[in-house]
């Protein structure tokens, strides 16, 4: 059960506010994420994820994310974060929560945040083979404006070898701008094996707008 929620850990963060699931970093260890997404339109979107286990009950957490549009605009934002267990429920399943604040910001003007979160997961065997699934959900709520987002992110994770991993996400949210859900396939392939470094490769689409899918790449290390 140790090394199947070690294999967990390492393949279900994705940089996604919430979308880490609740299993905590090792005491002492740190995971980092830096992904970039491209779009036909020249869109971009940088992402970096950070998380240091404090100890085994505490992981600190952090979240930076740049946007740049073919127009020239640009925003993005900031958010540090703790999350600690729920004792509730039973094996397999487990529960997290976060709480966080932050800053977003377009252009020159900054609007500060405070983040709540909720994680469920848990890992299973299927056909031969190993997997994991996660529900996240978080609130993040202006501070000193009136803006909002809720999302819950939905993922579930096959481990077609011990370095190769397909990894299914679905994100849904709601803004005081308005809404939306976006798919996001992916494979995850460890490609060192001296040390735990691993690439994601895939694509994200909006629903709605499925003409602006654009192409991610990411890289993973725990250290």
């Amino acid at each position: 059960m140790k090394s199947l929620a070690f294999a967990i850990i390492l393949l279900v963060q994705t940089p996604a506010p919430g979308a880490a699931g609740p299993w905590l970093a090792e005491s002492g260890s740190t995971f980092t994420s830096v992904s970039t997404t491209l779009n036909y339109q020249l869109d971009v979107t940088r992402n970096t994820y950070l998380e240091h286990g404090l100890n085994p009950r505490l992981t600190l957490g952090g979240e930076l994310i740049l946007e740049n549009d073919r127009f020239g605009s640009r925003k993005g934002g900031v958010t540090l974060f703790l999350r600690r267990p729920l004792d509730m429920g039973a094996v397999p399943h487990l529960f997290a929560y976060e709480l966080g604040l932050g800053a977003r910001w377009a252009n020159d003007v900054t609007h500060p945040h405070a983040q709540a979160g909720l994680s469920w997961g848990r890992g299973f065997e299927w056909r031969g083979t190993s997997g994991w699934t996660t529900v996240d959900s978080a609130l993040r709520v202006g501070l000193k404006d009136s803006g909002y987002l809720f999302k819950v992110d939905g993922t579930i994770g096959f481990n077609l070898t011990s370095d190769l991993a397909a990894v299914g996400q679905i994100y849904l949210y709601q803004s005081e701008a308005g809404n939306g859900a976006t798919l996001a396939p992916s494979i995850v392939w460890r490609y060192l094996k001296t040390r735990d470094s691993r690439i994601q490769i895939g694509f994200e689409t909006p629903l709605d707008r499925p003409e602006r899918t654009a192409a991610k790449i990411g890289l993973w290390q725990r250290f």
